[in-house]
């Protein structure tokens, strides 16, 4: 009452103050209205956002790993074999031709890509079996093209007819390698008109990761680092690494490991175990998964 009476009597200068006043005045029913919109909006956003527990798991998917069981019980179910060699491309692999070459070095040394100790190894083991288990060979022999696919260079990937005769695999192998562990370089062509492909930095820690998942499961799930690294060619610093982003965790070699393996291993004292469930570093390789 008392405004509206400065308003019909008062002097300019109140009816002018007056004004001010009512317009700086708060309508709180409209902040009320505002306050619950904005509430209701902030709800709305929040709602649709992933919890820490969905970026987490949307984190591991993008590791550069084959598929795996996060709820595995033992480390043997924690990989799926099938998605690292189904058994319809393992049927491209001519493992008998290794069991009949065995006894010959200069025949299986063209059969095989490469020698390393490890690959040597378990031929020799599956091969001397009186029933050689052909599926475990065609394992081992998938990892010799892999190892030997990660040693090729640019030049080579652009002919997938050199790749087959430096990896001394079937046409069929060597185009699961190149969709899986290989880059198409889109708008470029080779001489002949054939698709570039590349090895990205992507496409490399996918190759690496797979290597050392089919190491690990030809070997109980336990490798050490600096024999496997001597054998690779790598250093053992970065053989933990890809040790490591497949889920290994390192431990402590025991006495009887330092005996059996030599001086060597002796020094590195350091043993990697997959073990279930499986844990994945913060820090991984990082890569899209085909």
């Amino acid at each position: 009452a008392r405004n509206e009476l400065g308003v019909e009597f008062g002097s300019k200068k109140q009816k002018s103050s007056i004004r001010a006043e009512e317009r700086n005045k708060i309508n709180m029913d409209t902040v009320r209205a505002d306050m619950d919109v904005i509430g209701a909006s902030i709800e709305q956003r929040t709602s649709s956002m992933p919890t820490a527990q969905e970026i987490a798991r949307d984190n591991e998917l993008a590791l550069p790993v084959p598929k795996y069981d996060p709820d595995a019980k033992t480390a043997a179910d924690i990989y799926d074999m099938e998605d690292v060699l189904s058994k319809s491309n393992a049927a491209h692999i001519n493992a008998m031709a290794v069991v009949k070459a065995a006894a010959d070095p200069e025949e299986l040394k063209r059969l095989i890509p490469v020698r390393t100790s490890f690959v040597a190894t378990k031929i020799e083991q599956i091969a001397s079996q009186k029933k050689p288990d052909l599926a475990l060979l065609r394992r081992v022999m998938y990892l010799a093209y892999l190892i030997k696919f990660a040693n090729t260079g640019r030049k080579a990937l652009q002919s997938r007819e050199t790749c087959v005769r430096t990896l001394a695999c079937s046409q069929e192998i060597i185009t699961v390698i190149f969709d899986r562990f290989a880059d198409c370089v889109a708008g470029s062509a080779n001489p002949d008109g054939s698709p570039v492909y590349i090895k990205t930095p992507a496409s490399e820690s996918r190759l690496m990761c797979h290597i050392f998942v089919l190491m690990l499961s030809l070997n109980n799930w336990i490798l050490f680092p600096a024999e496997v690294a001597a054998d690779l060619g790598l250093d053992t610093r970065t053989t933990i690494r890809y040790l490591q982003s497949v889920g290994c965790k390192m431990e402590a070699i025991s006495g009887n490991d330092a005996a059996n393996k030599g001086r060597r291993l002796a020094a590195s004292s350091k043993k990697a175990v997959l073990k279930a469930p499986i844990k994945f570093p913060k820090a991984s390789l990082r890569g899209g998964k085909k």
